[in-house]
């Protein structure tokens, strides 16, 4: 039911589409050059969804790019799914990431997904060249040329769509839950059994904690699914 409800506004020419919040983290120069590159016809339009602090310089280099004619800043969407689903490409052009729910969120929906190959995340989701591309963190040719040949390409699109959507179904929140569940029993096995053997019954503590770390310093989609979870 993701992305079921109809667009209010009409849609002329291909779009490419990247969701997420607007911040150096997501290297929007590089997209926006990549975007600038392209040759096809008919040329296509980027949607950018999403908010935050990075919005006038996107606008100042999508001026220094000459593409400010076909960039579309949409802002913040509760449903953003209703916008992805419509898209023929997601872009995802970070400098790294925690994980990337949004790409697996995109993958759902059918849409075939090119993602900087960036830590850490898109390469433990993408399979390149299976479900998706892969291409060098701040490498805009190289995005330009995934992008150039999908929008030449509306079969490769659909096999995309197709695989990602399979791939996307191996990231369930029951499959993640029972995965850390079970990390967790293993590595508090251990340590209990290690106890067990150091302390006496009256001293033992059979307390156990968890620490999660995550290497960056945000509280993103990933960091909120780890919570959740």
């Amino acid at each position: 039911q993701l992305g079921s409800e109809p667009l209010d506004r009409s849609k002329t020419e291909p779009w490419i589409l990247t969701c997420c919040r607007l911040s150096d983290q997501k290297d929007f120069k590089t997209l926006i050059a990549a975007f600038g590159q392209l040759k096809a016809s008919p040329l296509p339009r980027l949607l950018i969804v999403g908010e935050g602090p990075l919005e006038d310089q996107i606008r100042a280099w999508a001026d220094q790019y000459g593409v400010a004619e076909r960039i579309e800043l949409v802002g913040f969407q509760y449903n953003p799914f209703n916008w992805m689903r419509q898209a023929e490409i997601f872009v995802l052009s970070s400098h790294y990431e925690g994980f990337g729910n949004v790409i697996i969120e995109a993958l759902a929906l059918g849409v075939p997904v090119a993602a900087s190959d960036c830590p850490w995340g898109p390469g433990e989701i993408i399979e390149n060249g299976r479900n998706g591309a892969l291409f060098p963190p701040g490498d805009a040719a190289a995005l330009a040329r995934i992008l150039e040949g999908w929008l030449a390409d509306p079969a490769e699109r659909a096999r995309l769509g197709q695989a990602g959507q399979a791939r996307a179904a191996y990231f369930t929140a029951e499959r993640m839950a029972g995965d850390y569940a079970n990390l967790f029993r293993k590595i508090t096995a251990r340590r209990m059994f290690g106890w067990a053997r150091r302390a006496t019954p009256k001293v033992a503590d059979r307390r156990v904690g968890v620490l999660i770390f995550h290497p960056a310093n945000v509280f993103g989609g990933a960091e909120r699914t780890i919570v959740n979870l």
